[in-house]
């Protein structure tokens, strides 16, 4: 048993008509039936109003502001309330008080429109008929943004797996990039990453931000690139170099400038750089261009430490490896003549003690 009549539900728009007065209600449900609307059910307990519209999800609701029991105001901003996750609801607020602070309140609580008492035909139905356009048109609207967030979604998941493509195809680029500047004179290919993992732990030692850290770590491997253009029977000999074989060597830094200077990512730009610089020296007798101090690149300045000591303690064609004592005073020798005083200080205080037989080949 309903509360209050039901006139036939065949459409699809359900009218909820709340009034204590079921004369009213029958009024207003003939209005509406006349003008095509046949779904129409009424309340008169205010009580019962909130279960309702929850249960039957109504297109708009006309709701009389003077009731017994619960006013017409607090089942206003109830509904508003519980509809708040729906699409818009109509709420037609029925009133023979006509005073502009009802109006304004009731605006305020979330009304939509106005119907004044006693009832004008005409008026009843054009509003209705505008309030429930306006929800088909919210509800329309809502479902098209929902297709574009699925769609906006799909994207951004399309764009993300592509970014991580690109993302993986850089880093596995470099990697090789890596192994080529070393292929020829490194059967292990570690002394790249070494440079890089000590060079990373140079530049935080140094006070560098992550972002320069990580640039560095990854740029520093790329230093003898340029090696690649150095004929085997020079860069593998064992034994000294004849002048004309050392000029070839001296080429190197240049080479790798000139393989990396198209890059524009942050970690081509500084490999460009280390690659050009990393043979400077801190006194000026260092190649290819023979700038002195702080003229030198810092990233340059700190692959030329992390370099020598990694290429000292490792054994090279030419060379069996040396002992870390011996290295840090050979080093120690060419303070302030081939190194930045001030970053090999920090290299050998902060730095070597954690490098050693456990650096990662391949340090993250």
């Amino acid at each position: 048993m309903t509360d209050g009549p039901i006139l036939n539900t065949t459409l699809s728009s359900l009218v909820l008509v709340v009034d204590d007065e079921p004369a009213n209600i029958v009024l207003v449900a003939g209005i509406l039936c006349r003008h095509g609307f046949d779904n129409v059910k009424g309340i008169t307990h205010a009580d019962l109003v909130v279960d309702e519209v929850l249960q039957t999800k109504p297109d708009i609701v006309l709701l009389d502001m003077h009731m017994p029991g619960t006013d017409g105001m607090t089942l206003l901003r109830q509904i508003r309330i519980i509809t708040a996750e729906q699409s818009f609801l109509p709420v037609i607020v029925l009133t023979a008080d006509t005073s502009t602070q009802l109006r304004l309140d009731a605006l305020e609580a979330g009304a939509t429109d106005f119907i004044t008492k006693p009832f004008d035909a005409t008026e009843v139905a054009l509003r209705v008929r505008n309030c429930i356009g306006q929800r088909e048109l919210h509800q329309k609207l809502r479902a098209h943004n929902a297709i574009l967030d699925a769609k906006v979604r799909e994207r951004t998941a399309e764009l993300r797996r592509s970014h991580e493509e690109i993302t993986q195809a850089y880093a596995d680029t470099l990697k090789m990039l890596h192994l080529i500047s070393e292929y020829r004179d490194d059967e292990t290919h570690g002394h790249t990453l070494r440079v890089g993992y000590a060079s990373g732990l140079l530049a935080l030692e140094a006070g560098m931000d992550d972002r320069y850290v990580d640039t560095i770590r990854q740029a520093a491997p790329l230093h003898d690139i340029g090696k690649v253009g150095v004929p085997d029977i020079i860069l593998l000999k064992p034994g000294p170099l004849t002048e004309e074989e050392f000029a070839a060597i001296k080429d190197h830094p240049a080479t790798g400038a000139s393989i990396l200077v198209q890059g524009r990512s942050d970690i081509l730009k500084m490999a460009h750089t280390v690659a050009l610089t990393h043979h400077e020296r801190w006194d000026g007798t260092g190649y290819p261009k023979g700038i002195r101090s702080e003229q030198i690149p810092v990233e340059g300045r700190m692959v030329t430490i992390t370099d020598v000591f990694d290429a000292l303690t490792h054994a090279r064609p030419y060379k069996p490896a040396w002992s870390v004592d011996r290295t840090v005073e050979k080093m120690v020798d060419g303070r302030a003549k081939y190194f930045d005083p001030d970053l090999l200080d920090l290299f050998l205080e902060s730095v070597i003690g954690k490098l050693g037989d456990n650096t990662p080949l391949n340090p993250g």
